[in-house]
């Protein structure tokens, strides 16, 4: 992992859910623990929350895997008491945690959309509502949200398989957080969001319709059939890192309530 003595969060405790596992939310947990940071790295997979944990702490981290169900308010509260009692105060929040149902609208059942409410819109909001009292008690904090550039322009491709409650929720985030900014703000909180665009993870390319990484003639098909500027290639998760660690660090002091695009050009916010 190569952290460096000291970092730019020594001495920081983060939450990062949805952080285990080989994707986004790893890249996240990786990235604050190589800038100094403390890491609770909250999963719904237990053992995957573990195994970051333990690459972290290998490579001369400090990192704590738990498994979390982040639209459970009891399980984010123990989370959050937990991360004081054992690792300090919380001055970094990372929400993550996130589930879409990609069916039509005549499939998308009360359940599926209240699953998907309940993990990605809840969640953040049971998150922020539980970190909030400790941050406010520092006078300082910054929370990011993924969101996706879904929640301004659904592509064609994935509307038609049925995304309606992954933007829903997306979108509903976006809202919260300015609101979240504004409310927060004086306590010396900052809060922003994150909408990467097309990613090279499993996840998100076979969201897209395709069995592995599309390919330069496929993402240039399914560009031009939307419109969109041709990105060079798919984003690593390790650049949504980078964007997450410029608006936690002392770089990003003077910046919340906003949406970072990080899309290689697949999309321009108007």
């Amino acid at each position: 992992m190569n952290r460096p003595a000291g970092g730019a969060l020594a001495g920081r405790v983060a939450i990062v859910t949805a952080g285990g596992g080989r994707n986004i939310g790893a890249s996240y947990s990786r990235a604050l623990a190589r800038e100094g940071a403390v890491v609770l790295i909250a999963d719904l997979d237990g053992d995957g929350a573990n195994e970051v944990a333990n690459e972290i702490r290998a490579a001369g981290g400090q990192a704590l895997g738990i498994s979390v169900d982040v639209s459970k308010s009891e399980q984010v509260q123990a989370m959050v008491d937990r991360t004081i009692d054992e690792l300090g105060e919380i001055g970094i929040l990372v929400n993550h945690a996130g589930l879409g149902a990609s069916v039509p609208l005549e499939e998308l059942t009360e359940e599926l959309w209240d699953r998907a409410m309940g993990v990605s819109l809840r969640g953040t909001y049971l998150c922020i509502r539980a970190v909030a009292p400790s941050m406010k008690r520092a006078g300082w904090g910054r929370i990011v949200n993924t969101v996706s550039r879904a929640a301004y322009r659904p592509g064609e491709a994935a509307a038609r398989r049925g995304v309606a409650a992954y933007v829903a929720n997306k979108a509903g985030i976006i809202g919260f957080s300015r609101a979240m900014a504004m409310e927060l703000g004086p306590h010396g909180i900052t809060v922003n969001c994150i909408a990467p665009g097309v990613m090279r993870t499993s996840g998100n390319y076979r969201e897209l319709g395709y069995d592995a990484p599309p390919t330069l003639a496929q993402r240039q098909k399914a560009a031009e059939a939307e419109g969109q500027v041709l990105p060079p290639r798919p984003g690593d998760p390790e650049e949504i890192a980078g964007a997450m660690l410029y608006l936690v660090g002392p770089y990003g002091n003077h910046i919340t309530g906003t949406v970072m695009h990080v899309n290689g050009g697949s999309y321009f916010p108007p």
